[in-house]
């Protein structure tokens, strides 16, 4: 069958016995034209696979450049619906009933009822979903959640599919996003030297994935040779504890060790056959024994025997799943297989719970592994969208990426003041845990507290730097505004080493003394194209990927209102989705340096991706940082002329009128 990309304006789906589904951009055809969606389609059809549990394929309408329903072909991303559909774009939906290879409206009084992953309760912008229950059709829009969505009756009766952004590449930007904040989730909780211990436990009726979902995550957490690896960790150091067993034995054996603490209980005592007086005959002895039989490597044989379920459904079925992954899924087999006859997991027992609390499970090598894979294969651990409480955690199937992008954006500005030449004394203050459902959470909370600080030496004196999220700037007291309360998502504050007995102490006698330097942040996903050229106050209507003049007004506001500002910058996508990967020159002009909009107002472009294009953002930001902090000796900006300007003016109406410009 054809496994081509293609791209329509609809998708027919066969979603079970006697029901198609109708997924376009445009509202179904009249009851008299439907049976051309069935005409000449052997070209337009696509397997289903992740799509539907119905074997029968995808059709997807006639192609053109410009239909909003895409099929992906083969990917890189096997585990992803081949299916997309877009961001922010309405969709009309109908369900008919197929009936002898014909298509017909559902009549009223269908008694089907119809669901969706529409988030229909977070008041979002964009957000839709209409539903006419007469004849089981309506319209949806996902707004600016991404990810796994789906449509229809039930979990067996439905069409699944991505929902994908313009501005990000799915396969390798967005998934570099979410592959960033799960794994900076896991890690914070299964580090080693975390100094709390993570509470975990199992939720038995979370949700299933199929055979092959569940075989895809697995070969993602852990690839053929890193799992042959980890095996190879767990079979040189298992773990194994002292075990206790007691037994009767003979007294003419026994040593008697423990015997004379309990004589009555543990001593069988018989008359002699001559002299009548009582004899020990049998003394129940206490042995100490090492076993392997223990939480770790029973939890360890319990994931392996799921990963063999698995893999077996996989092996099996070549027609259905292809033979790259049947024969890949069959190695894993034979590497289980081999493992689960030889200790550790061959006297290991089942557990009669998960023992996810177990620290050797979450910290030692090997063990760790076993488990992140069991998590995201058996748990469909991923990101969510961010709740009410600042919350970063698993299972939605639908993410709000404007927050993940957020959230993405403070672990990068970490990531780039972390890195920065020089950096001593890092201390992190975030918060992560797992929760009742064993999900992993990191929790950051909109704080005046700096969520990470460290120290820049300097032959001169040292600097401390700061980092923030949405720190709150007041008019009476603290750090200050000159105006109303002002909240930016990410401030970076430094100030050289003063006395004082620690960060903050040292912070407050610099911030009195007017000693502190502010950057502000602000992160603008919804932009892809920034400078002032775009910006027209005087447009009737702004193109909504470029900045509006009200992105750049804040900006503006927070250099003339806070106190210490030297620039505040806009941080966004940028253009180009997926394409810096394959070309050098593109990358470095993407990430090619700060972007100056206007004096003290500027931008940056910043999006995951692979490491290349991760190396060449962080970069540019640190590159930026230093300069506009003044580490850097040839550092010179708009905003230092303007600065200068500034001072030279207020010193010469001090001069002529004992008062300086603007204060009288």
């Amino acid at each position: 069958m054809n496994e081509s990309q293609a791209k329509s304006s609809y998708v027919l789906a066969v979603i079970s016995d006697g029901y198609c589904l109708y997924l376009g951009s445009r509202q179904a055809n009249a009851s008299a034209e439907l049976q051309a969606y069935l005409t000449d389609t052997e070209s337009r059809k696509r397997p289903a696979l992740l799509s539907t549990s119905n074997p029968e394929p995808l059709i997807m309408g006639e192609p053109t450049d410009t239909g909003l329903v895409e099929y992906s072909g083969p990917t890189s991303g096997e585990f992803l619906n081949r299916l997309r559909i877009y961001e922010n774009k309405q969709y009309h939906w109908e369900i008919f009933r197929l009936k002898d290879g014909r298509l017909e409206i559902l009549p009223e009084g269908h008694g089907r009822e119809v669901k969706s992953s529409i988030p229909v309760g977070k008041r979002q912008s964009g957000v839709r979903w209409e539903q006419d229950n007469r004849q089981c059709r309506g319209t949806l829009n996902f707004g600016n959640f991404l990810g796994s969505g789906w449509l229809g009756f039930s979990s067996h009766e439905r069409l699944c599919f991505e929902v994908i952004s313009a501005k990000l590449n799915y396969e390798t930007e967005y998934l570099s996003l979410i592959k960033d904040l799960s794994e900076k989730a896991l890690s914070l909780i299964l580090d080693f030297e975390t100094p709390t211990n993570a509470n975990l436990s199992n939720q038995q009726e979370k949700k299933q994935q199929t055979p092959l979902e569940a075989y895809l995550l697995l070969r993602t957490a852990l690839p053929l040779p890193d799992f042959q690896g980890v095996l190879s960790m767990i079979k040189a150091r298992p773990h194994s504890m002292l075990q206790s067993d007691e037994r009767w034995m003979p007294s003419s054996l026994a040593t008697g060790m423990h015997a004379m603490s309990d004589p009555m209980g543990r001593i069988r005592w018989a008359k002699h056959p001559t002299s009548g007086k009582p004899v020990a005959t049998e003394v129940l002895e206490r042995k100490r024994r090492d076993t392997t039989n223990t939480p770790p490597n029973q939890f360890t044989r319990l994931a392996l025997e799921k990963f063999a379920e698995n893999c077996a459904v996989i092996a099996a079925d070549q027609v259905s799943f292809g033979s790259r992954n049947a024969e890949e899924a069959k190695r894993y087999l034979e590497i289980i297989n081999c493992e689960l006859r030889n200790e550790p997991f061959r006297t290991a027992s089942l557990p009669g719970r998960i023992p996810l609390e177990n620290q050797v499970l979450q910290k030692r090598e090997g063990y760790k592994h076993v488990l992140r894979a069991w998590l995201l294969s058996s748990q469909a651990l991923t990101a969510r969208d961010l709740d009410a409480d600042g919350l970063l955690s698993p299972t939605a199937e639908n993410r709000h990426v404007p927050d993940l992008y957020e959230y993405w954006l403070f672990f990068f500005l970490a990531e780039a003041l972390r890195g920065l030449e020089g950096a001593t004394e890092v201390i992190e203050h975030y918060l992560g845990e797992l929760n009742k459902d064993g999900a992993a959470t990191i929790k950051i909370e909109h704080s005046d507290r700096p969520r990470m600080t460290l120290l820049i030496p300097s032959e001169g004196k040292s600097r401390f730097v700061g980092l923030y999220y949405n720190r709150t700037f007041k008019k009476e007291s603290g750090p200050s505004s000159y105006s109303m309360k002002l909240r930016p998502d990410y401030t970076v504050e430094t100030f050289t080493d003063a006395y004082g007995t620690d960060y903050v102490h040292k912070r407050d006698n610099a911030a009195r003394n007017g000693e502190i330097t502010y950057l502000h942040f602000d992160a603008k996903f919804r932009i892809q194209k920034v400078g002032v050229k775009e910006i027209d106050v005087d447009a009737e209507e702004i193109d909504d990927l470029s900045a509006k003049p009200e992105d750049i007004y804040k900006m503006h506001t927070y250099n003339e209102a806070i106190r210490g500002t030297a620039a505040s910058v806009i941080l966004y996508p940028g253009n180009n989705p997926g394409r810096a990967e394959e070309d050098d020159e593109l990358l470095s002009e993407i990430y090619r340096k700060y972007h100056e909009l206007i004096p003290g107002v500027g931008a940056l472009a910043i999006k995951p991706g692979d490491e290349k294009s991760r190396e060449a953002a962080l970069a540019s930001l640190r590159k930026f940082i230093l300069s506009a902090f003044g580490f850097m000796p040839d550092s010179k900006t708009h905003f230092t002329d303007f600065k200068k300007w500034e001072v030279q003016a207020n010193e010469k109406m001090k001069d002529e009128h004992g008062t300086p410009s603007g204060q009288g």
